[in-house]
This record gives C-alpha cells, structure tokens and sequence, in this order.
C-alpha cells in the first residue's frame, strides 16, 4: 500500500516543558546536531515521516510527545483507526524529518521506549498521552491530553477544530488514580468514574449551610465540595484550557476565584478575606479568594499555559501589578491595593492608576499573557489595539 498518512511538526512545544530541553530531546532522538534540529522550529510545518497506516504514525506522534513536542497527522483518522491503542516500540528509528533536520539514527532505548504507551489501553482513550503528573501514597493526578480529534458532523465545529488543531490547542482532562484512599473535587467537576468509589457530601447543619453557601458564592466556586473515596479511576469534565497540577507542602496558598478543582482531602479548602475595604472594593480580586493550606496535591485551572507563568519570588519585597493577573501567592505575602504615586491626583494623572501589590516574604505567579488573550478574544482574529500590562519589583 502506498505511503499517504504524514505526520507533522510545526515547533509546538507542550506545555510545561522548557523549548530548550525539547531541541535536545529531539536532537538526541534523531542524532543530529542541535544546529540541525532548529529547522524544525522556523515555524513551518514539517513532515516527519510519511507512512501507510495509522497506528504507525500514532506511534511517531507518541515519540514526539514523550520529547515534549507536539505533532499532527493528515489526514485525520477515521473512526476505526481512532480505536486503534498505541502498543510496541517507535518506528522512528530509520527515519528523519523529512525537511531540513538532517540524518536520523536510533530512537531513544530502555525507559524511553517503555514510556511511548498510551495514557490508558480503554481504546475510548488511546487517543491521550500523559502530559503532566503528581503522585502520593494511593493516589496519583495525571492530566491527560488528546492527541487529536476526529471531527463532527457540523461543518462549523469541524471548521473550529481544524484550526484548533493546527495552532496546537489540544483537549485536557485530568484522571486521578484512588487507592483505598479520599479527594475533594469541586461540584459539578466529575465526568465519569469507575471503580468502587463512594461520594459523600457533608452539609455541616444548618449553620454550615449558608456559611459554606456565602463563602462560596462569594469565590465563584460551589457550595459543596464532594468527597470521593475509595479505588478507582475519577475523570474530571474536559476542556481546551490549562491545569496546574500543586503539591503543598504544610503551606498556605490563596488563588484566584474559580481555579479550585480538586485536592486531596488532606488540604483545607478555605476562604481568604481582604482586610481593607480598599482592597476588596478596588483590588479586581472582591473581598474573599480561594485559600488552601496543609499538606497534599491540588489540582487548579489556569488561564493560560504553564510555561507562560511567571513565578516571582520576593524576599522581603514589594511587587506591583498594573492589571488582574496574578493568579496565586504562597508564603508570607500580603495583598493590598496602592496608588502608583503618592497622592490620589498623581495616580489619576500618571496613566497608572491603582495597582495591585503584593509584600513580604514568598512568591507570587502572575500570567501576563491573560490580558492579552482576553483582549484577543473580545476583539476577534482582526486585532484592535491590546494594551500591554507589565509588573515591577522595587
């Protein structure tokens, strides 16, 4: 059979992984130069390798994503090729990108190749790869990412996920993995389960009631959060946006309102107030944001991929932001809001206004990219003029 299937690269990078460390992991996949390597990321699209089935290329595709790449197939696969599960080791091994990047040699061996398996053998999810993991003692959170999707039977959806495809967003769901042990997960999160898992909801009488419901509705999160409890596989609804996989470790960290997902039921989910009026009123943050301290792992949204966070960490330091970006601080770190200068006509006149600041001891993760998108997404594909937002630390 003639070879029709190609598989793709256009120097998408997966979120989470440093661009530098994925040149050399592809370098060494294909034992050339990093010099050589570059080619792949001009920006255009380039074929890896062109084969006669599916599974085939699925396998290329699982090789790049263990290197932190991201590839595509054309054409799309139909249905039955879509159930195919991803098993052996990567055909890669004599071939090379078949634009620019030079002579190939071997694939990566040993845990390398061990690692090339789909993120579950149920042939409903062999289209996912393990991007991001935490794990404990009887419980694992791995989020998992889609490789591709077939399509739909709206040409308009079809449309969508074409370009979504091609500009390297991908559908995420986080899985997390029980063992004879508890989670909490944010109502209304859960997709689908299996195993022999319990769900309790505690109430807390009826003065637990309307304090959970003013707190919460107050951090746009829900009322109650359910306990999931015993073993099995819990899988949390899917989406196109981020997740920040935490560990805490006998700390304290406040999010923004609406990140809270899951965590194990070791960490306290609780509400962190703003002390001054000014804040809560002027902050962008409102008087209450989500607050979760003690020990284990949380699962969080965020608005935009991890490799775009900024972590900034503060020694006993002053941080102003000019916007609502900052997505969570931990450590010994206060949050108020301040004129740019000194007086109030100053900061009306200075073109800055009123900024978030953040002091003490700590660190604090901003996006500055969110405002961006949003601007992007209020003005559509034509553009408008996007105001950049920037912070500075004194």
């Amino acid at each position: 059979m003639d070879s029709q299937i190609k598989v793709l690269f256009a120097g998408q990078i997966q979120d989470g992984y440093d661009p530098q460390q994925v040149r050399k992991n592809l370098a060494k996949l294909h034992q050339v130069s990093l010099d050589k390597i570059e080619a792949l990321f001009s920006g255009k699209r380039k074929v890896v390798k062109t084969v006669s089935d599916y599974a085939a290329a699925q396998k290329i595709q699982q090789v790049y994503s263990n290197a932190g790449a991201v590839c595509t197939i054309e054409p799309p696969p139909t249905e039955e090729e879509q159930n195919v599960a991803v098993t052996g080791s990567s055909p890669v091994h004599d071939s090379t990108p078949e634009d620019d990047a030079g002579q190939s040699g071997r694939a990566a061996e040993g845990k390398e190749q061990e690692q090339q398996e789909p993120a579950a053998s149920d042939a409903r999810l062999s289209n996912t790869f393990v991007s991001d993991s935490l794990e404990a003692p009887s419980i694992k959170f791995e989020v998992l990412t889609y490789q591709s999707l077939a399509g739909s039977d709206n040409l308009a959806v079809a449309s969508m996920l074409y370009h979504a495809q091609h500009s390297g967003v991908r559908l995420k769901q986080v899985r997390i993995t029980l063992k004879e042990s508890e989670v909490i997960l944010e109502a209304g999160a859960l997709h689908f389960q299996r195993g022999e898992i319990s769900i309790e909801s505690k109430i807390g009488g009826a003065g637990g009631f309307f304090k959970k419901f003013a707190a919460n509705k107050l951090t746009d999160e829900a009322t109650f959060k359910p306990i999931y409890r015993g073993s099995g596989e819990i899988y949390l609804e899917p989406g196109f946006g981020h997740y920040i996989l935490l560990s805490l470790k006998d700390e304290e960290v406040v999010t923004d309102k609406g990140m809270f997902l899951s965590c194990q039921s070791s960490v306290n989910v609780g509400v962190a107030t703003q002390k001054k009026l000014t804040t809560g009123l002027l902050g962008g943050e409102g008087f209450f944001q989500t607050k979760l301290s003690g020990k284990g792992i949380c699962v969080l949204q965020s608005p935009v991929p991890l490799k775009e966070i900024v972590k900034v960490k503060l020694d006993n330091e002053t941080l102003q932001v000019d916007g609502n970006f900052a997505l969570l601080r931990k450590g010994n770190v206060e949050f108020s809001v301040k004129g740019a200068t000194n007086s109030l006509v100053g900061s009306m006149t200075s073109g800055e206004g009123l900024l978030q600041t953040f002091y003490g001891t700590g660190e604090v993760w901003l996006a500055p990219t969110q405002s961006v998108y949003q601007q992007l997404a209020l003005s559509g594909l034509g553009g408008g003029n996007v105001k950049g937002a920037g912070a500075r630390i004194k």
